[in-house]
């Protein structure tokens, strides 16, 4: 699956950054059409860049989740965030950007 997809399609593909403390999808979170950066760091502090192509717009802070608990799989066009647990259990944080 594509990288950062906005037609519906879950990429369930996260990215780890070179130093692999944070963990990365892509969605649209705002609603806008563009591509949004979704971020959990080994802390399990989760947040949200705000991009207009590379440019940062803004950030926001969606809390913490421990990563021991819960981890980002992935995430889709409107901003939803799938969640794994160390269980395989999963959940949905539907967002409903734009929607």
């Amino acid at each position: 699956m594509a990288h950062g997809r906005h037609d519906g399609v879950l990429d369930t593909e996260p990215r780890q950054r070179a130093d692999h403390l944070d963990r990365l999808c892509t969605g649209d979170f705002n609603g806008d059409g563009i591509g949004d950066i979704l971020w959990q760091n080994s802390s399990g502090d989760v947040a949200v860049w705000f991009m207009n192509g590379s440019q940062v717009l803004s950030t926001t802070d969606l809390g913490t989740v421990p990563t021991s608990t819960w981890s980002i799989v992935g995430s889709d066009m409107f901003g939803d965030i799938l969640w794994v647990d160390a269980s395989s259990n999963y959940s949905i944080w539907q967002v409903a950007a734009g929607r």
